[in-house]
């Protein structure tokens, strides 16, 4: 039996600040994400993002309009904005304690300017934990604050206030503050120039400690700059420079610290124009609107207590989007200019609204969603080559972590979802959108129209499938001894003579027969629901045993690689021709992995009368002429015979010219241009027949181009 542990007070661990931080990391700065594949800390990115956040808020306030960041090679980085600067003067902390107004925004976890009620603030950071945490798990950092004409100084070890004695070095000897009011004060002696850019505001520079964090990945810079890049799109007019001496670049032969500088008057709407990746389809809609709501939500009482009270809320939302050319979907979300990578209830706000707003109206158009169809729209077929940047200004958001990267609230998601319906459907049913409504419409109609008639299919396996046991092989198949390996062989044949011929040819432990009537199902003609209803393609599906079209996996094949054994005449050419659309179309990773392959069987078997000669062939006429001219010239008798079918070849021949791997002819069937094939496939196999036409007129036989 376990001994019993004592529980008593001494059991109780009482942790300060910086040690609690470090000890529950997570709960400040989210889970450690930093992994070989994208070697940078999560951890370390947030903690530099709560700086750069803070700065954005007085952007938002209407107090600054220009920031830089900087990344430094000693792993240091500073942030300054041009905004009103730190408090300087002196309040009281939460034991009634005279400190300065940098201590208590910077060094004092809890504490903040954004805990009182107000619906109109919209702050990224809210809990009082963000940037002072930041300094509470740093080595150094130093502040500096410009306002009144003066700079004042302060710095931080390891969130304790005080003084180093070397400028830029953690490691410098370090004399903590005895009185907390204390901040150095100078006379502003910046350049005139410097001065007017900046002329109040805050610079932060830190290192963090590396010691108290797990990863010892760096600070995802890249992931920073673009996050600062967004915020200028959300916020027309800010102006953010990033200075980086860690990711240099080449200048005229030279490696020089990297500049990037973001300012875009276009807002959200250019946003969208750069992000989408094809031609656009419909124009830039650039919405916005505000809704105000309910919310029960502690609030701090004059007196310093806390009461569950019901508030007022407001949202404010705006979104640009646009559809183009192509199916790819690209969703930019932002919370109080805080990019929200995880999504979260405002996304989801946004496509219950896009969806039930642009149905309705898409329903009511002449032509676009037949009466007959099944399926309506959903946010599937309106995300096709939909490119949206979503904003939205909250009060007090409910982020489901510190990292802030998902938004949540149920109140937060009606509220949004009801003021981007209304916006939706004034929008849809304006006379003046008329037309870029019916270019959307036959966008979405037609997603509706594809997805449908993907689940027809789906639903055609399903019942094919249950008609048939998924163990059960055809009949007609001729199988091999072994299976699901690499080096198995499936021969497609045409017709029953073929299968027998072949049957005494072939190497009975691993290559296996189907032979197929005829010319099969053409499949660029006919609907999937016929093809998959055809009696060869379904022996063909169940020999493969590994699916079909999307459900299709190479891992699952019977059979390693299949060839196709068809007349060398005309008409064993166009059914080669069929089964390798049948490939393309059902079976596609077959032929994208190189398993699919065409045998090359002689037309002619010439047979020398001279002693030692052993039998020749030719695929066609030409090689004929040649084989033959050469004889006649050598003066060697021979006999010839036409091979009509691969039945009249004889089990010699076809072993040694279809059979052996190491005496058979076969030419791999594969596609370099995927979308040139699919062309000439469409061209000559489709039902249009004047495509087809005009291709032969324009090809004759003589010369022909088959490129």
């Amino acid at each position: 039996m376990a001994k019993k542990q004592e529980y008593n007070a001494s059991s109780i661990k009482a942790l300060d600040q910086r040690t609690h931080l470090i000890k529950r990391m997570s709960l400040t700065f989210g889970a450690e994400g930093g992994t070989p594949e994208n070697p940078f800390s999560t951890q370390k990115s947030v903690a530099i993002r709560e700086i750069t956040d803070n700065s954005v808020d007085e952007v938002i306030g209407g107090y600054a309009e220009r920031i830089k960041v900087s990344f430094f090679k000693d792993g240091s980085v500073e942030v300054q904005d041009n905004g009103r600067g730190l408090p300087v003067d002196i309040g009281v902390n939460s034991n009634n304690e005279k400190v300065s107004g940098i201590i208590l925004t910077l060094g004092t976890i809890n504490s903040g300017g954004k805990f009182s009620n107000d619906s109109t603030r919209f702050s990224g950071g809210l809990n009082g934990l963000g940037a002072a945490s930041t300094n509470f798990v740093a080595a150094r950092t130093d502040i500096t604050v410009y306002r009144n004409n003066k700079k004042y100084t302060l710095s931080f070890k390891e969130g304790k206030p005080g003084f180093f004695d070397k400028p830029d070095d953690p490691e410098a000897k370090f004399t903590e503050l005895t009185d907390l009011t204390y901040v150095k004060e100078e006379k502003d002696t910046r350049p005139a120039k410097e001065k007017k850019a900046w002329k109040t505001g805050t610079v932060i520079k830190t290192w963090l400690d590396e010691n108290v964090f797990t990863s010892k990945y760096p600070v995802n810079r890249l992931d920073i700059t673009e996050r600062l890049r967004g915020t200028t799109f959300l916020l027309p007019g800010l102006e953010i420079e990033v200075y980086n001496e860690v990711d240099l670049i080449e200048v005229d032969g030279v490696e020089k610290p990297r500049v990037d500088k973001f300012k875009f008057e276009g807002g959200i709407s250019e946003l969208v124009k750069l992000n989408q990746n094809k031609d656009p389809l419909s124009e830039i809609i650039h919405l916005e609107a505000r809704e105000t709501y309910k919310e029960i939500v502690p609030v701090l009482q004059d007196n310093g207590q806390i009461k569950n009270e019901e508030v007022d809320r407001v949202v404010i939302a705006e979104v640009a989007m646009s559809w183009d050319v192509g199916y790819d979907y690209s969703m930019e979300s932002y919370v109080n200019t805080i990019r929200t990578r995880l999504g979260g209830v405002h996304e989801t706000a946004f496509e219950r609204a896009l969806t039930n707003a642009f149905t309705e109206k898409i329903s009511s158009m002449r032509g676009m969603l037949p009466a007959s169809m099944q399926l309506k729209p959903n946010f599937e077929d309106f995300s096709e080559g939909l490119t949206v940047v979503l904003s939205v200004k909250i009060s007090e958001p409910q982020f489901t972590g510190q990292a802030k990267e998902e938004l949540g609230g149920r109140e937060a998601q009606r509220a949004i979802q009801k003021l981007l319906t209304d916006v939706f459907t004034k929008f849809a049913n304006a006379s003046k959108n008329d037309a870029q409504m019916r270019i959307i419409g036959k966008k979405i109609s037609d997603a509706t129209k594809a997805r449908e008639a993907e689940k027809e299919a789906r639903d055609i396996k399903r019942q094919k499938n249950k008609l048939e046991s998924s163990t059960a092989l055809p009949h007609k198949l001729v199988d091999c001894e072994i299976t699901h390996t690499e080096d198995s062989e499936l021969y497609i044949v045409e017709g029953d003579s073929a299968r027998g011929a072949l049957k005494a040819a072939r190497y009975s432990s691993h290559q296996a027969l189907l032979p197929i009537r005829g010319k099969i199902v053409n499949t660029n003609k006919q609907t999937l629901q016929k093809v998959l209803a055809n009696q060869e393609v379904q022996d063909i599906i169940r020999s493969l045993d590994a699916g079909v079209g999307k459900d299709f996996d190479t891992d699952k094949l019977r059979y390693g690689r299949v060839f196709f054994g068809t007349d060398a005449d005309v008409d064993g050419g166009a059914i080669s021709v069929l089964l390798t659309m049948l490939f393309w179309d059902l079976f596609r990773p077959m032929i994208e992995e190189g398993r699919v392959y065409q045998l090359l069987t002689p037309l002619f078997l010439i047979t020398p009368r001279k002693k030692g000669m052993g039998n020749l062939y030719a695929l066609n006429d030409i090689e004929f002429e040649e084989i033959t001219r050469k004889l006649d010239k050598d003066g060697i008798k021979y006999d010839v015979k036409r091979l009509k079918g691969l039945g009249e070849a004889g089990a010699k021949v076809l072993n040694e010219t279809a059979m052996n791997p190491s005496t058979r002819t076969v030419k791999q069937i594969t596609l370099t241009d995927i979308e040139k094939a699919q062309k000439m496939l469409d061209i000559t196999l489709g039902s249009d027949v004047k495509p087809r036409k005009d291709w032969i007129e324009r090809n004759p036989y003589e010369g022909m181009n088959l490129d």
